[in-house]
């Protein structure tokens, strides 16, 4: 058997729940269908570790996300609240958003302080952020990849880690990339795999786990591992859709989430996916 990270469960599939940590109704949720991990999407603002998807807009207070709007003035959800409800036994995969260097120190000595024995596990596409933790051994990271500028540059940031990790957006992936990540020993994770059939064709290559908003995939494929592929099994239901907490609806789409990438021909043509720049917070935001 392949030698797995050190820092995760060993089953595999593993099954992360989307953006499952962005509320507590959420991650209730997520720990009920059996989850590895939960998502949490992380910004640093001003001196607070706030929770959420959606992003400021300068000066005007709203938080915006493609075509939803919601009030800037309502308290905010933050990792110390998180992390007061969240057992600490349950794995937080914590997305580092914005470009904010200090934000991933920050977020481990925060998790340092109050949860002393929980593990850590962060992954981003800004990747200097990840870079100033690499070579802290008690930190999992994941360099996530949705680009193709992204790709071509993972091999330089992964190579020399002595467990690396990978979270990479489906549409890239196929056997004999997976076989260059399996040479050097990665772990791979993969979003966003909403169906059965999906899971199935991504664990046949070798993927070790998928970023789902398919609670009941979840509990399906936790429930039974390797053997949720087996003709003899019950399928589990097909996505119903889920909110992320903030107001907008979570469905498959090829971006994770983030829109960036661009749906394929074959991709779930209900989805609209709207392309616009980086992902930042503006520090001159609401309070």
């Amino acid at each position: 058997m392949e030698a797995r990270h050190p820092a995760l469960p060993s089953e595999r599939p593993l099954m992360i729940a989307h953006r499952a940590g962005n509320t507590p109704e959420l991650a209730a949720g997520a720990i009920a269908a059996g989850a590895d991990l939960i998502e949490v999407d992380l910004w640093r603002y001003r001196s607070r570790l706030e929770i959420r998807h959606v992003k400021t807009m300068g000066p005007i207070p709203l938080l915006w996300d493609r075509w939803e709007l919601h009030p800037g003035w309502r308290p905010r959800f933050q990792l110390a609240a998180l992390l007061e409800r969240v057992p600490v036994e349950q794995l937080l995969f914590l997305d580092l958003k914005g470009e904010d260097p200090a934000l991933g120190p920050d977020i481990v000595g925060t998790i340092r302080t109050l949860q002393p024995e929980r593990r850590i596990i962060l992954c981003g596409r800004t990747w200097p952020q990840l870079d100033r933790l690499v070579d802290d051994p008690d930190v999992c990271l994941f360099y996530s990849v949705g680009s193709d500028e992204e790709l071509a540059n993972i091999w330089g940031r992964i190579r020399p880690m002595r467990h690396p990790a990978i979270s990479i957006n489906r549409r890239y992936l196929t056997p004999e990339l997976m076989g260059r990540f399996k040479e050097i020993g990665a772990t791979v994770v993969s979003w966003s795999i909403n169906t059965l059939d999906d899971a199935k064709r991504f664990h046949e290559m070798g993927v070790d786990g998928f970023t789902s908003d398919n609670l009941e995939l979840i509990r399906h494929i936790t429930g039974l591992r390797e053997h949720a592929f087996d003709d003899a099994s019950p399928s589990p239901p097909r996505l119903r859709q889920q909110t992320s907490g903030e107001g907008q609806h979570v469905r498959d789409h090829p971006g994770g989430g983030d829109g960036r990438a661009r749906a394929r021909p074959g991709d779930d043509a209900r989805i609209p996916i709207v392309p616009r720049g980086p992902e930042r917070d503006d520090v001159l935001g609401p309070l």
